[in-house]
């Protein structure tokens, strides 16, 4: 029962992706380039991300260094979109 569950809670978390990725995406193997390329570009800026947030953790119990910190990684993880997507077209 906790297998069937499981798989029930799987498939309707990731079935809107799965559906949409088969659908639209799997057709075209340049979008697959494309989606993959991207996937690992979001996970190396989690990556460099993550060592940041390790160099400057704790900062105190002021909340502005974390604010600060935040609106950076933003700032960081939108300006390698914008990256991606020059490098793209």
């Amino acid at each position: 029962m906790t297998a069937a569950a499981g798989l029930g809670y799987a498939l309707i978390a990731l079935g809107p992706a799965l559906s949409l990725f088969i659908t639209v995406i799997a057709r075209k193997p340049f979008l697959v380039l494309t989606v993959l390329t991207s996937a690992l570009l979001w996970l190396i800026s989690l990556i460099v991300l993550a060592g940041i947030w390790r160099a400057f953790l704790p900062l105190g119990s002021s909340v502005w260094p974390y604010a600060l910190l935040l609106i950076t990684s933003v700032g960081f993880q939108e300006g390698l979109r914008l990256v991606f997507w020059k490098l793209y077209k």
